[in-house]
């Protein structure tokens, strides 16, 4: 059997790889590749306005959330070596405990009526911190996007989450704490012990995303849209839909006024 191969040329390739820093070596991102290409995927995705990150180390993922974002607010006990860095231009740096810092930010952007479109939750790795850290996020009023909560194979960020009622947030449309796997520790100080993976939390205050999966102990996990791609499409185009269409969406009878309205025109 002959296998031909076909030379793509770099003007052929897709928009979105073009220009795009090398993540997959970038310098002080502890995360694997998987969860590197999960995250920059997300945000490629969902292009946020507003995005948040709490635990933002030396700027390892801070740096594709300043590239795909227009705003960044990290949230970090000490700020990354260099600040001054141009690829964080666009980034705020509030320098502090997000327990104590996160709820005031989050209720001055609810109070003027804004949104955060994403955040990155990968501060406090115990189990009291990173269940505050999501429950502030979840309970701000202000969140309508995605929420990724980094290390959710630790056993005591997992624990955190799993004791996290999201089936009391209205607003929390979908779950999946296994968005992305993590793994068995070999070596260095962490050696013998479980780390990484990332968990999804999708926030839709409109409830304009329907998405058909099944209800478990741990929240909600998927069973219709195994393709990822799928998932993120679908919901970025209702996130981004237009406020009325979004109402519609709510409610049928609207969704046939609204049709009805735009077909006359």
């Amino acid at each position: 059997m002959t296998v031909s191969l076909i030379a793509v040329e770099p003007e052929a390739r897709p928009d979105s790889l073009m220009g795009t820093p090398d993540f997959v070596g970038a310098p002080n991102w502890y995360m694997s590749f998987g969860e590197r290409a999960a995250v920059v995927g997300v945000l490629a995705s969902l292009r946020p306005k507003v995005a948040v990150e709490i635990g933002s180390a030396d700027g390892g993922s801070l740096r594709p959330a300043a590239l795909y974002s227009e705003t960044v607010h990290s949230f970090d006990l000490q700020t990354p070596s260099d600040p001054s860095d141009p690829a964080f231009a666009n980034v705020v740096f509030h320098t502090g405990d997000s327990h104590q810092i996160l709820a005031p930010f989050l209720a001055g952007i609810a109070a003027e009526g804004g949104v955060v479109d994403y955040a990155m939750v990968d501060g406090d790795h115990s189990a009291t911190g990173v269940r505050q850290d999501v429950e502030t996020l979840l309970g701000s009023g202000c969140l309508r996007g995605f929420i990724l909560v980094h290390d959710v194979t630790n056993p005591a960020v997992r624990h955190g989450l799993d004791q996290i009622r999201f089936e009391n947030y209205r607003d929390v449309v979908y779950v999946d704490l296994d968005f992305t796997t993590g793994h068995f520790m070999l070596k260095g100080e962490e050696r013998d012990q479980l780390w990484g993976g990332l968990g999804l939390i999708v926030v839709d205050p409109d409830r304009s995303v329907r998405i058909d999966d099944e209800a478990d102990m741990e929240g909600i996990r998927p069973s219709k849209y195994r393709d990822t791609s799928v998932l993120l499409s679908k919901v970025r185009q209702a996130l981004t839909a237009p406020h009325h269409l979004r109402l519609a969406a709510r409610h049928p009878v609207w969704l046939v006024t609204v049709l009805r309205r735009r077909k006359g025109r």
